[in-house]
C-alpha cells in the first residue's frame, strides 16, 4: 500500500514539474520513477504523453528574436476574429506540422489584436502544407487567410 501511495505521489510531483516548467526537476522524477522496478508500462506511457503534450504548449513557448525566425516558414494569418487567441491558433495549425512561434500583434488602444497573426513552423514544408489545407477554414465563422509572409 505504501508502494503505490509513493508511486502515485511521485506522479503527482512529476506533473507538478511539468506544468510549471521545471523540466531538470521532472526529467529526473521521470527517470526515478521509471526505474522503479514495478513500476507499469500504462504508467510510463502517460509521463511520456503528458510530457510531449505540455512541453509544446503554447505557454511554454518563448518569444524568437527577428535574428532566430524562419521567414520561410512563417505564415500570415488573415480575417481573424476578434475572439481567436494564441492558444487556438496554435492548436489549429500544429495539425499541419511543429510550429516554433504564434505572434497576434496587439492594439495599444484597445489591448486586443489587430485581426490577423503570424504562425512559424519549424520546417517550411510544413508552412507550405498548412497553407494548402488552412486557407478559408472558418474559425468563428470567419474564413481565415494563409499565406506565406512577404
Amino acid at each position: 500500500m505504501v508502494g503505490v501511495f509513493f508511486r502515485w505521489s511521485m506522479l503527482v510531483l512529476y506533473c507538478y514539474c511539468l506544468v510549471m516548467s521545471y523540466y531538470d526537476c521532472s526529467i529526473e522524477i521521470a527517470l526515478f520513477i521509471s526505474n522503479q522496478q514495478r513500476f507499469t508500462f500504462f504508467s510510463s506511457f502517460v509521463f511520456v504523453v503528458l510530457y510531449a503534450f505540455l512541453s509544446t504548449h503554447p505557454s511554454h513557448n518563448t518569444m524568437s528574436t527577428a535574428l532566430d525566425r524562419n521567414q520561410d516558414a512563417t505564415l500570415y494569418i488573415g480575417n481573424l476574429d476578434e475572439r481567436t487567441s494564441d492558444a487556438l491558433l496554435w492548436e489549429l495549425f500544429v495539425q499541419a506540422g511543429p510550429i516554433a512561434n504564434v505572434h497576434l500583434p496587439k492594439d495599444r488602444v484597445t489591448s486586443g489584436h489587430m485581426g490577423f497573426g503570424f504562425v512559424e513552423f519549424i520546417a517550411e514544408s510544413d508552412a507550405e502544407y498548412a497553407i494548402k489545407i488552412m486557407n478559408m477554414v472558418k474559425v468563428w465563422g470567419k474564413a481565415i487567410r494563409v499565406n506565406k509572409v512577404k
